[in-house]
Formats: structure tokens, sequence, C-alpha cells
């Protein structure tokens, strides 16, 4: 029996195999893949990413453009992948289809074969042909990769790679086999091979992400196997490029996790530099049951003063000299997480990393990590504004909160047409505006203290304008002044109105009232 389903399957592989015109039209979807991605929808795409990474702080131009670019090429090989699967599978039963038209397949229905393996050595031909191919272009996208500037997959992604080509193939001979049950002439099987050739590469998310797709589309398109196996590709084919690209590190997130369930008498804070890595921790306190921790980034992180803070530096084997260059001695990041702890400040990195990509020369997180590593007892070179940047605040939170109490009791008295404003706390630059002109590293990476929106149609919200409390060392410190500076140029530039106010004034309801009731005034719209 084994012999004469090796024969049946062999017969209709070499049937493949030898009319080139069938092989050519199985892989034509894929040829097309190749092609728009390399005309126009690959540039699109990596266009895309890197306008995402241009929201997140560290961003290095080069660097993330290099793996954006890899990450859609490993996003295109596995869609190509999934789609050869289809296609290949589908064109190799064409000689199912030409039995049956010819007559041939009644000849042998009446062979001493029972109709059993007949079509098990159909779907083992297609099986066989869709591996084959499949690992054939596996082979090829990762030595272009490679070229590219990606490296060698491991042994054992390569062998869940293989795996899946195989489950993968199987699945897809067997549901071709039953479309080719139903279908009689070579005609209807091409014109259904048009139609699939057609809409894989939609179906499989590889022309458009489903998430750029509508609602109504997307559930669509998960009612089909398609973007399942597409899916599963990219899960093991992407991994390493986006984690690149998207920097985070989960054993940090984890070691998180445990603490905070050691500790819940604590009120804890955990504080990191990537929003990708804010998701990571999130994500793993919720796996662990863990809902009483705040997570935020360095530039937007919301909340009072914590009894413990822990500082996420997510940094890997992966992260690059640009990332860490722009990390090491930004006082703003290390200002706000130095400086939200009552009791405790724990810094969760890699020692070795951190030694990895200090240079000589200024690096306060290189000493910051010296410093909390050792309980305090190293020294810290002192700099202009290195108080600040280890977490003397300008201002106490008591008084931060008073002076937030007193402007929105203000601004309740002083809106008397019935529009309504919030105020928001250490708001991002880049959440008020699109672009920071030619100060791109403190659009990214600076803050306004408080910012005022109002509340419009759909429960939007448009901000009206900023304020600023200032201490001594905004008149005093070289380094703030020049930073305050550029924030003016900023605002001014998009004609957005700054209020600058003296910390003593922070407690004083009336003349907080009375710079309200001027700026409104001016504007004349409430």
């Amino acid at each position: 029996m084994i012999e004469q389903l090796k024969a049946i399957t062999v017969r209709n592989l070499k049937l493949y195999l030898r009319d080139k015109g069938t092989v050519f039209f199985s892989l034509l979807s894929m040829v097309i893949v190749i092609a728009l991605m390399t005309l126009f929808l690959g540039d699109m795409q990596v266009e895309t990413i890197t306008n995402l990474l241009k929201q997140f702080p560290g961003y290095q131009a080069a660097e993330d453009d290099r793996n954006a670019k890899l990450l859609v090429l490993s996003w295109t090989s596995a869609g190509i992948l999934s789609i050869n699967a289809v296609t290949v599978t589908l064109s190799a039963l064409s000689s199912m289809i030409k039995d049956k038209a010819d007559g041939r397949i009644c000849a042998i229905d009446t062979a001493p074969v029972s109709r059993m393996l007949i079509a098990l050595g159909y779907v083992l031909a297609a099986w066989t042909a869709s591996v084959i191919i499949c690992i054939l272009t596996l082979f090829l996208t990762e030595l272009y990769g490679v070229f590219c500037g990606m490296e060698w997959f491991s042994i054992v992604t390569h062998v869940k790679l293989t795996g899946m080509i195989m489950i993968n193939s199987f699945a897809y001979a067997s549901l071709m086999y039953v479309a080719a049950v139903f279908v009689k002439s070579e005609g209807a099987w091409s014109g259904l091979g048009t139609i699939v050739g057609t809409l894989t590469g939609f179906l499989g998310g590889i022309y458009l992400p489903i998430g750029q797709l509508s609602e109504e589309i997307g559930r669509l398109m998960k009612c089909t196997p398609l973007i399942y196996g597409t899916a599963m590709f990219r899960q093991i084919m992407t991994k390493d490029v986006a984690h690149r690209t998207f920097q985070n590190a989960p054993q940090e997130a984890e070691e998180i996790a445990v603490f905070a369930k050691n500790h819940p008498d604590k009120s804890i804070g955990v504080i990191t530099p990537f929003a990708n890595q804010r998701e990571c921790i999130r994500s793993t306190l919720k796996q662990n049951g863990v809902e009483n921790v705040s997570c935020g980034t360095v530039h937007a992180f919301q909340g009072d003063e914590k009894d413990i803070v822990l500082f996420s530096l997510a940094l890997t084997d992966k992260t690059g000299p640009g990332t860490y260059e722009w990390l090491k001695n930004n006082k703003e990041l290390i200002n706000v997480a130095t400086s939200r702890a009552k009791e405790q400040l724990i810094l969760v990195a890699s020692s070795r990393e951190v030694e990895r990509l200090h240079r000589e020369g200024d690096d306060d997180m290189y000493e910051l990590m010296k410093y909390v590593g050792t309980k305090g007892t190293a020294q810290i070179t002192a700099r202009a504004g290195a108080s600040r940047a280890l977490g003397i605040k300008p201002y106490s939170s008591a008084t931060e909160e008073a002076f937030f109490t007193n402007l929105n009791h203000a601004l309740g008295n002083v809106l008397y047409t019935g529009q309504k404003c919030t105020v928001r706390k250490e708001v991002g630059i880049r959440q008020v505006f699109e672009d920071g002109a030619q100060y791109q590293e403190l659009f990214y990476s600076g803050h306004f203290d408080f910012v005022v929106y109002e509340q419009g149609y759909r429960r939007s919200e448009v901000p009206l304008l900023a304020i600023e409390l200032e201490g001594k060392e905004h008149f005093d410190d070289d380094i703030v002044c020049e930073r305050d500076r550029k924030k003016r140029e900023i605002c001014r530039s998009h004609g957005f109105e700054l209020i600058r106010i003296e910390n003593s004034y922070a407690r004083r309801y009336q003349y907080i009232k009375e710079i309200l009731i001027g700026y409104f005034k001016s504007v004349k719209s409430f």
C-alpha cells in the first residue's frame, strides 16, 4: 500500500513540475507581491514605521530606517511563504482536474487501488510541491535579508519555520483537494486560481496591514485561514527585528511584576523612557494580576510621588549607541524618574549593557547606575544642572498640587460662557504640536508643567495654553534658561500661548485668576 501511495504521489508531483506554465502561474502571486513591494508599497510601509518611530524618544534616523526596512522585508517574506502554500497547492492539484477532464480519473478508480490512497496521493503531491517551493523561498528571502544587513535565523527558528511550512502546506493541500472535488473543468479551476491568486495578497495582510483597513473588512479577513497562517509566520520571522525596532525588555517587566507582588503594602510607580516598554510592562503586570501599580514613560509620567519608583531602562544587546547617546545625559528624563520616589529608587537595567554602551566622558545614566548600585556612596560628577538631573525639583509635589487645585478652581470661575476646559499635568511637547521645528530633541523629550485644554465636539480636546512653574534655577542656571528659550521659540512658531509663573505664586488663587482673565480677554472667544 505504501508503494502504491508513493507511486501515485510521485506521478502527480512530476505532472506538476513538468508543466512549466503551471509552476510559473503558481508563483505569479509571489512575483506580483515582490514587484509591488519593490516599486512603491515597501517604501510606503517603511515610511509609516519611521514616522511612528519619530514619535518616540531616542529616534535615530539611520539606525531606525535600517531596522524599519528589515522589518518590512521580514513581514513581506512571511506573507510570501503563506501565499505560496495557497497558490502552489492549488496549482499542483490541477493534475487532478486534468485527470477528471480527460477521463483518466475513471480508469484510476477501476484500478486495484483504494480511493482513499488516490485522494491521499493528490494531497501529498500538492503538499510536497508546496513544502519544496516554500523552503526554497525561505532560503532565498533569508539570503537576501542577510545581504541587506539581517542576521541568519537560528537553528531553533529554522526548525520552527520548517514545521510551520509543513503544517501550513498540508492544511491548504487538504482544503484545495476538497475544492477540487467539486470542480469538473480545467477552465473553472483556472478561474478559481485567478480569483485566489488575486485575493491572497489582500487576505494575507501583505499589501496593507489589517489594522489600516476598515473594521468590516478586518472582520471579513479574519474569517479566512490565510491571515492566521501569515500571522504565525510573522510572529517567528519578525521577532528579532521587531525587538530592535520597537525596543522592549520583557525580562525587566517580569522582574517588576514579581517585585510589585512582593510589596503589596507600598505605593509603586514604574517609569521607562520607551513607549513600547511601557506597554510590555503594563501587559506583564496585568497577566500577573497586579493592578495597583502605575506605569508610564518618563516624559509623560502622571501621578503623585510613590513610596518606591522602579526605573526600567529597557537596554538590551540590541540597543545601539545612538539610542544610549540620547538616553545617557537626558537630564529631563532622569530628573522626572528620580524625583518621584519617597523612600526608594530602584534602577531596573542590565549593568552589562550599560557597561557595554558606556564611553568615556559625560554619562549621567552610568553615574546613576553606580550611585544606586552602591546605595548612594558613589561620587557624582559636579556639572551645571547636575543637581537637577539627580532629582532636585524646582518645586515640591505639594506646591504643584496646590497650583493644580487653584488653577482648576480659577478656570471654573473665569469661564462664563459654559465652555468647558480641563487641565493636564506634565504634558509632552510632542503631544501638543505636530513638530518642533529645529529643536527636535527638546520636542521629543521636553514637557509643559500644565496645559489647559478646551473640550470640543465629541469630547475632543484642543490645547489652549501652557503654564510653567518657575523656580530660581530658571533664572540662574544657563542650561535651564536655554531650554526655556527653546520652549518659547517652539510655542511662538505655533502661535501658542506660554505663561510662566514663579512658584512662589503657586498658592495665590487671585493672582492665578487674574492671569487667566487677562488671557481669555485677549483671545475674546470665551
